[in-house]
C-alpha cells in the first residue's frame, strides 16, 4: 500500500500577492504558512460548497459592509408583521432613509458605490430574482424583479434603492413600479 506523502509543496504565486501576503502576516503577527494554509482551506471549503471564486469575494465583502453598517437578519413574517403597524407613508420615508445611509456608507467605502449597492441588494435580498445595475455614462438603470414581493415591499425597495442612489449624487430620472418590479433611471447630479 503507497505511504501517504504530508509534506509541502512549492507554489507559484504573482509577486505582488506574496509581498501583500507577508506585510499582512507581519503585521498581524501570524506565521505565513499558518496564513496562507488557513486561507487556502478556506478557499476550498467554500468551492467545495459551490461558491465559484469570483463569487466568494463579493459574498465576504458584503457581509464586511453588512456587519459594519449594523443590519440584522429578520424574518420576512416579523418584518410583515411590524409593517402593518406603520402607514405606508412612513414606511417609504423610513426606507429611503435608511437606502442614503447605506449610499452615504458605499460612497466613503466603495470603489464603485453603484455597483457595490447592486451587489448588496443581489447577496442579501434572497427575495429578489434579478438585481442589475447598468451605468451608461453618468445615466445608471437599476432593475430588480422578485416572483414574491407585495406591492408594499416593492415600494419600500424602490425608496431604498433612491435614497441610497440621491446619496450617491445621483437624481431619480424615472421610475416604472409595479408589484415586484422596480426599474429606476437615475442621472449623475
Amino acid at each position: 500500500m503507497p505511504r501517504e506523502r504530508k509534506g509541502k509543496r512549492l507554489v507559484y504565486v504573482s509577486e505582488d500577492v506574496a509581498k501583500d501576503l507577508l506585510e499582512y502576516a507581519t503585521r498581524a503577527g501570524v506565521p505565513l504558512q499558518r496564513l496562507v494554509d488557513e486561507g487556502l482551506r478556506s478557499v476550498i471549503e467554500m468551492l467545495r460548497n459551490g461558491v465559484a471564486p469570483e463569487e466568494l469575494r463579493t459574498l465576504i465583502t458584503m457581509a464586511h459592509y453588512q456587519r459594519a453598517s449594523g443590519l440584522t437578519l429578520v424574518p420576512v413574517e416579523v418584518l410583515r408583521h411590524l409593517e402593518k403597524r406603520c402607514s405606508q407613508g412612513e414606511l417609504n420615508g423610513v426606507w429611503r432613509e435608511a437606502g442614503c445611509w447605506y449610499g452615504k456608507y458605499l460612497k466613503e467605502k466603495a470603489e464603485n458605490p453603484v455597483k457595490h449597492l447592486a451587489e448588496l441588494l443581489r447577496t442579501t435580498r434572497w427575495d429578489l430574482d434579478e438585481v442589475e445595475a447598468r451605468d451608461d455614462k453618468g445615466e445608471v438603470t437599476f432593475r430588480c424583479i422578485s416572483s414574491t414581493l407585495t406591492k408594499e415591499e416593492t415600494s419600500h425597495l424602490r425608496s431604498f434603492i433612491e435614497g441610497a442612489m440621491n446619496c450617491l449624487g445621483y437624481a431619480t430620472a424615472s421610475r416604472e413600479e409595479v408589484r415586484g418590479i422596480v426599474i429606476l433611471k437615475f442621472k449623475k447630479q
